[in-house]
């Protein structure tokens, strides 16, 4: 009874702190491509396409090999064997971590130049570096958990590690120019790499605080090794077929559209749009210029001036309507333009394309409201 209690519980924690972070994730994710725009987050992905190509390498299988070592020996009451097989993890997690990370730094030029096909991605692959060993590690200490029936502590550190991603996105992103991909997605990957390293901390610490009941000899339980490469390594190839398959696509997504006559920062916007498709979300082209805003710009100012317009006084938005004038282009075009270079008016704009499918849809709008 004792037994089923703590599935029933570990399994209802892990769903909800899932479905929690989901929704911070999306939340965050909006305020990301608000800051740094479509492109960013499209040459973002293309990092983490790569990144995760590595980490699967990385990992290689260790997780689930610890999980079933772990759960092993605590079933046999083997205190060795516990401690056996979590050195015999740590050493396998921590080689192909460092293999990784090593990997990822010294191929970041041919990788991001060749690969890829953008410079801008070789700061930012070198960066990830940092998290592999992390994750690896992590990944081991996550099993053992798991194993022990203890999932409430990986899933307060995943929390944790979550809300510091932010904090250090956040902060690292103030320092980056605006408009600049390349910073902008610098600082995005380095977050999460500090994010990485706190949660092995983390990790590291409470393994070491729960590992105290463990502490007899590690070696005279036979096989350990063999044991744990027999699960390992099999998953391991496996995952990295299926890892550099989804990899291959997210690459060819954008050198395809490159290839239809897109520059770069439209291509990456595409690939963002093509991912944003693949998670169910329905998308509305709005090509950004004076041809298409000119006349929705009209009608929005002219509405913003008789305030019947309800943004709420949102403040950030004020703000970017405060930094927003008109440049006049051709016979009778205008676009919204910053005041200064160091303003920001990304929520101005992102009203005026709102503005733009409110038009295309209007007969729609207002039959649906009466």
């Amino acid at each position: 009874m004792h037994t089923n209690r703590r599935l029933i519980v570990n399994t209802a924690l892990m769903t909800g702190s899932s479905i929690v972070m989901r929704c911070i994730g999306l939340v965050f994710q909006a305020w990301i491509v608000g800051r740094i725009g479509a492109a960013g987050i499209g040459l973002y992905q293309l990092v983490m396409s790569v990144s995760v190509l590595f980490a699967t390498f990385a990992i290689s299988g260790i997780r689930f090999a610890t999980t079933r070592l772990i759960s092993e020996e605590m079933g046999l009451e083997r205190g060795a064997g516990v401690t056996g097989a979590m050195r015999r993890c740590a050493c396998y997690a921590l080689f192909f971590g460092l293999c990784a990370g090593t990997m990822v730094y010294f191929l970041a030029e041919p990788v991001g130049f060749l690969w890829i096909g953008d410079a801008r991605t070789v700061r930012s692959l070198r960066i990830t570096s940092i998290s592999l060993p992390c994750i690896s590690l992590s990944s081991v200490m996550d099993g053992y958990f798991t194993a022990s029936g203890r999932v409430w502590k990986p899933t307060l550190v995943h929390l944790i590690e979550q809300l510091v991603s932010i904090t250090c996105v956040m902060w690292f992103l103030s320092f980056a120019a605006a408009g600049d991909l390349e910073q902008s997605c610098a600082a995005v990957t380095a977050g999460g790499a500090c994010a990485d390293v706190v949660s092995l901390l983390m990790m590291a610490a409470m393994y070491l605080l729960d590992r105290r009941k463990y502490r007899t000899g590690g070696d005279t339980v036979p096989h350990l090794t063999r044991r744990m490469l027999a699960v390992a390594l099999p998953l391991a190839v496996s995952a990295y077929a299926r890892t550099s398959l989804t990899t291959l696509e997210h690459l060819l997504i954008p050198c395809g559209l490159k290839s239809s006559g897109l520059t770069a920062d439209r291509a990456l916007a595409g690939y963002w749009v093509e991912e944003m498709k693949s998670n169910g979300f329905t998308m509305e082209p709005v090509a950004q210029g004076a041809f298409t805003w000119s006349q929705p710009m009209r009608e929005m100012g002219a509405a913003l001036t008789d305030k019947i317009v309800n943004y709420n006084n949102n403040p950030i938005l004020l703000w970017c309507l405060s930094n927003t004038a008109v440049k006049k282009s051709g016979l009778n075009n205008i676009q919204p333009v910053k005041i200064t270079d160091k303003r920001r008016i990304d929520g101005a704009v992102s009203l005026l394309n709102a503005w733009v499918i409110y038009v295309k849809y209007f007969d729609d709008y207002m039959y649906n409201v009466g």
